[in-house]
């Protein structure tokens, strides 16, 4: 089992989610996917008079974002910042409802978010959402999930899970898509050990 901690408003969550799929499907994972509420904080505005550190701080964002739109192009993924990166608690909320299949409503909503630039805090969005897959919204306690998310968030952060994507397996925790390669090496590694005491 290998639990993945996500945010819909994460860039690198975004960017890794194809990768990730493909990890999982090569493998044959079933994995948990657990909703995390990543910090993502707005470009800084470029100012009249700026500070040196001011300034640094906004090359660095720029450069950050520049890199994340070159990996998005090489994927082929359609990737528009929004002007301020907003909340996504109602769409992680509707995730811990849809644990059993969330594969449809995670690709549904990283659209909406990143092609649309939709506001993943808005309940009229996130039912769209849902019902745009098939399922009803009213039968989804926000409210109560919304709950159980403030637990969850305190668990991730005590157990190291400080950014989406952040994968936990083994015991271990790993945080961006660039651990993919030492990851799937565990999976091998763990498929290995479990094929050799079964015989």
């Amino acid at each position: 089992m290998m639990k993945i901690y996500i945010d819909f408003k994460s860039p690198l969550f975004y960017l890794a989610y194809k990768p990730t799929l493909a990890l999982i499907e090569k493998h044959g994972i079933v994995p948990e996917w657990i909703p995390f509420r990543s910090i993502q904080e707005p470009m800084p505005p470029r100012l009249a008079e700026e500070t040196k550190t001011e300034t640094h701080f906004r090359i660095r964002a720029e450069a950050r974002q520049n890199n994340h739109l070159m990996y998005a192009e090489y994927q082929k993924l359609p990737m528009t910042f929004p002007s301020e990166p907003g909340e996504t608690n109602l769409a992680l909320a509707a995730l811990l409802h849809l644990q059993d299949d969330p594969g449809d409503f995670i690709q549904a909503a990283l659209e909406a978010y990143w092609v649309k630039n939709a506001d993943l805090n808005s309940f009229e969005v996130v039912s769209g959402i849902l019902s745009g897959i098939g399922i009803d919204p009213s039968q989804c306690d926000f409210s109560s999930y919304l709950t159980e998310l403030e637990a969850i968030q305190k668990d991730a952060w005590d157990g190291g899970a400080v950014e989406a994507p952040a994968y936990v397996i083994g015991g271990q925790v790993f945080i961006g898509r660039e651990h993919l390669p030492w990851i799937e090496s565990l999976i091998v590694s763990q498929k290995t050990e479990i094929h050799a005491h079964s015989e």
